[in-house]
């Protein structure tokens, strides 16, 4: 995500917090930049650091700004990349259930 993204995204999950758990995955710049930046967006959701880039590399991501949703056993249900769109995301999770 990215630092216009937070504000949003941090707002869906806290709307949809019954029933997705939003988790952020940092694996660009170093951990200090990262800390920093969930401090000043104040994103509460959980934000998990990767150094060497692997959890982007087994999912396939290429670029910031990529949603995958994950179904309960962590497998990817459905992928995309592009901005958060909290409506285009609302209707990717109905098509799922």
């Amino acid at each position: 995500m990215c630092r216009g993204e937070a504000p949003a995204l941090e707002q869906f999950a806290q709307d949809n917090a019954d029933s997705v758990t939003v988790v952020g995955v940092g694996a660009q710049d170093d951990l200090a930049f990262a800390e920093r930046f969930v401090s000043q967006t104040g994103t509460t959701f959980p934000m998990l650091w990767s150094d060497s880039n692997e959890s982007w590399r087994h999912f396939g991501v290429s670029r910031n700004s990529s949603v995958l949703l994950l179904d309960s056993g962590g497998n990817l249900a459905d992928g995309g990349v592009g901005g958060f769109d909290p409506a285009s995301l609302s209707d990717r999770l109905a098509a799922l259930t």
